[in-house]
């Protein structure tokens, strides 16, 4: 499957290619560490090259033992074959910290070196505070222009292929290319279909009373207590403005949740029991994944991931 997946060049990254579809590692409530490697090293022998994680995901040291077990046993032969992603935590998002952090990242992956590393939010936290819930008083304002001039050094350091950002908007990623050196190469967003719902922190998109024909703007659902935005992109909501604005400036989009992230807190089954999808999927052969939910993506012309759950081997969504 690995030659089929397409790729898509990286405009400020020398024109390095990356890999239309991904595998996602974020996993809520969180799964344990044998498992997370056996969904990794099953993604590998199904095809997958792209993994995606993040130092809050926990899934680095997992991914890392994948990788390993992969090489060892002759299912890849190069690292240069993997394209790894992995992100920027808000307690490390200050000048100064940013490249221990990344450094910290690839120890855990047992990697010289990240294709992609990424701010994972618009906003930093006091260092060292990693309790959940966040309050509200640990948000700080990010100073953007440190902490990327921090990312620019990473990926002179050759300890990054390509620098990136998640979640930002139009005009976040504005601020950040008015002051850098090395434009960003990707703005990772969610791609999931507006059915998000928490405990303590309401993620409310309300898409379904918007018509996809009149929605030019950003759409910022709120989080982490108000002081953050999660860019959401679907069909319901195509985000116009945010895909013109990056791919004017060189930017690719790639999406996470695209299956509507399923299991998790924040998730919903609203697309894998949608019964419409079900309907084309059988009507087609096919998974409702393979019938609709990741062809979404090439749709609005972004990269995307799929996410892994227990019953991941048996996940067929890339044939």
């Amino acid at each position: 499957m690995a030659d089929k997946i397409p790729t898509a060049e990286l405009v400020s990254s020398g024109g390095r290619k990356i890999p239309l579809l991904g595998f996602g590692t974020a996993t809520f409530p969180l799964v344990p560490f044998e498992e997370t490697k056996a969904a990794v090293l099953e993604a590998i022998k199904l095809g997958y090259r792209h993994f995606d994680t993040a130092a809050v995901y926990l899934s680095e040291e997992p991914i890392g033992q994948a990788i390993k077990e992969a090489l060892e046993l002759g299912l890849v032969n190069l690292r240069d074959e993997f394209f790894i992603t992995s992100k920027l935590w808000c307690t490390d998002a200050h000048p100064g910290l940013v490249i221990p952090a990344l450094q910290k990242s690839l120890e855990k992956l047992k990697l010289e070196y990240l294709d992609l590393y990424l701010i994972h939010w618009p906003v930093s936290m006091k260092p060292g505070v990693d309790k959940y819930p966040i309050k509200k008083e640990n948000l700080l304002p990010m100073d953007f222009k440190g902490v990327w001039a921090d990312m620019e050094e990473c990926q002179r350091k050759g300890l990054t292929k390509s620098i990136g950002l998640s979640n930002f908007s139009c005009k976040k990623v504005g601020g950040i290319l008015a002051n850098a050196k090395i434009p960003p190469a990707i703005n990772q967003v969610s791609l999931s279909h507006g059915w998000f719902r928490a405990a303590d922190t309401i993620w409310s998109t309300h898409t379904t009373s918007f018509s996809s024909l009149k929605i030019g703007s950003v759409q910022a659902v709120n989080c982490l207590n108000g002081r953050c935005c999660k860019v959401e992109l679907n069909p319901l909501w195509q985000q116009r403005q945010l895909r013109k604005f990056c791919a004017s400036n060189g930017i690719l989009l790639t999406a996470y949740s695209a299956l509507g992230a399923k299991g998790t807190f924040w998730g919903s089954n609203r697309v894998m029991d949608c019964p419409e999808l079900k309907e084309i999927a059988e009507a087609k052969g096919k998974t409702v994944a393979q019938a609709r939910s990741i062809p979404l993506s090439s749709l609005l012309s972004v990269t995307c991931f799929t996410r892994f759950t227990s019953s991941f081997t048996k996940v067929r969504n890339c044939n």
